[in-house]
């Protein structure tokens, strides 16, 4: 159960990141400049890295 509330969260944030990469790229503004493509790249990491620490630990 919270293998697949943390699974559904991670693809959540991950929609989310690839929906503002794409409008970054619309605006022609590069990803590493984007501050909000930025902060969600972070979220999305630190969802990975919780749920890499989490399934390693089994």
């Amino acid at each position: 159960m919270k293998d697949a509330l943390l699974n559904e969260k991670l693809e959540n944030e991950r929609k989310k990141l690839s929906k503002l990469a794409d409008e970054a790229w619309q605006r022609g503004v590069p990803l590493i400049q984007d501050k909000n493509f930025m902060v969600q790249n972070q979220k999305v990491d630190a969802l990975v890295l919780k749920y890499m620490k989490e399934y390693v630990n089994r």
